[in-house]
């Protein structure tokens, strides 16, 4: 007479008393607890994964800032006119306008642009243009209260970074992090 175990068959284990788990066919598994820890685990990477990816406000701010004197050097030589890229009242942004008069091309005009700084959260202007930057039709800039060739660098921060716009004599404009 054979002996079998507390679940019937004849294995090595039959008789002795132990008590199988039933398992998958293949011998594999995952618990419940085990895939929602893989879950959270890939979320916390991927949080962290889209902060370092996103550019900060100072270098969203940075990048308008760039567009806008970008777009008076391109609208200058379309137009065949000056065009003017001055700063708002107490650095609140800047502003690009069709010159109205040669004699005096900083001081109206029709607004074609405008950046804000309100639009980027926390973000100031540290370093302006003195006065502004005239765009003439030949791409070349001069400064707004009559002076030669241009360069210039405007500073913007939100207090934890801090990024320059630097315009060349060329009227390039490129971004400097600081």
């Amino acid at each position: 007479m054979s002996t079998l175990g507390e679940r019937g068959g004849g294995g090595p284990e039959a008789g002795r008393g132990h008590v199988r788990r039933p398992r998958r066919a293949d011998g594999t598994g995952a618990t419940l607890a085990e895939l929602l820890l893989v879950i959270a685990v890939l979320g916390v990477a991927l949080s962290v994964a889209l902060a370092v990816s996103r550019p900060s406000h100072t270098t969203r701010a940075a990048r308008a800032v760039r567009s806008a004197l970008l777009f008076g050097r391109a609208e200058a030589m379309w137009r065949g006119a000056a065009v003017s890229v001055t700063e708002l009242p107490g650095a609140a942004g800047l502003v690009v306008r069709a010159a109205a008069s040669e004699a005096a091309p900083c001081e109206a005009g029709d607004e074609l642009f405008r950046v804000s700084l309100a639009e980027h959260a926390g973000v100031r202007l540290t370093r302006g243009l003195p006065r502004g930057i005239v765009w003439l039709p030949s791409g070349s800039g001069r400064s707004c209260s009559g002076g030669g060739v241009i360069s210039a660098t405007l500073e913007l921060t939100d207090g934890r970074s801090t990024v320059a716009v630097v315009v060349s004599a060329l009227g390039r404009a490129r971004l400097e992090p600081r």
